[in-house]
């Protein structure tokens, strides 16, 4: 046996039957040969109504191909009530579990909507899961996005070969930056300088002494 509830909530835009253009309107439901009503309002084409109807489904009524319909009348008093329009639901749409507000437009009406409320308690297709399993993915997509972090990250880790400071222990070596740097300045190209120490080779004036021939300047006392 299935347990379906249905709330009548509201029409619209009914067509008036009586004098003054309005109607007073009820509404009749049925699946298979169960039928409820609501109460009917007075003197209006807009209706709240709000009401529950539950409907205890006999094992006869199988709910996959059973439809559950909807008869809007307006009460006459004094007479049969005149049918303003109808509309019908495939039970078989229904989710288990899940209430669904749905707005039927009324046949044999020009402008009549109803809007309804069915839940169907322990019968009904199950809730589609697809928008879960579309986003899961998508979720579980970011461990890969963060396992590139370690690929951009690890080429830049130039880290370790900053490590060459370990070379740079040197600083009792620290005698090495000035001579480099001097290689580099042109200093060691600018020590022509014992190049210029060519003095040595300049050093001839000791050889120029014996063409000093002072001694032979001796020759003052032959011209005496």
């Amino acid at each position: 046996m299935g347990k379906l509830k249905v709330t009548i909530i509201s029409a619209r835009d009914l067509e008036g039957k009586d004098i003054g253009g309005t109607s007073d309107p009820f509404v009749v439901v049925s699946v298979g040969t169960i039928k409820h009503k609501t109460d009917h309002l007075t003197k209006t084409t807009n209706p709240t109504w709000n009401t529950s109807l539950f409907f205890d489904l006999p094992p006869s009524v199988n709910p996959a191909t059973e439809s559950a319909s909807f008869e809007v009348f307006d009460y006459d008093r004094l007479g049969s009530s005149d049918l303003i329009g109808r509309a019908t639901i495939a039970l078989g749409t229904l989710y288990k579990g899940h209430a669904q507000k749905v707005d039927l437009r009324l046949a044999n009406s020009r402008n009549g909507i109803l809007s309804v409320e069915l839940l169907a308690e322990d019968f009904g297709q199950a809730i589609p899961t697809t928008t879960q399993t579309t986003t899961n993915p998508q979720q579980g997509g970011f461990p890969p996005q963060q396992q590139g972090y370690p690929q951009q990250g690890y080429p830049q880790q130039g880290y370790p070969q900053q490590q060459m400071y370990p070379p740079q222990q040197g600083y009792p070596q620290q005698p090495y930056y000035g001579q480099p740097p001097m290689q580099g300045y042109g200093y060691p190209p600018e020590q022509g300088y014992p190049q210029q120490g060519g003095f040595p080779p300049q050093q001839g004036y000791p050889q120029q002494y014996p063409p000093q021939q002072y001694p032979p300047q001796q020759g003052y006392p032959p011209y005496q």
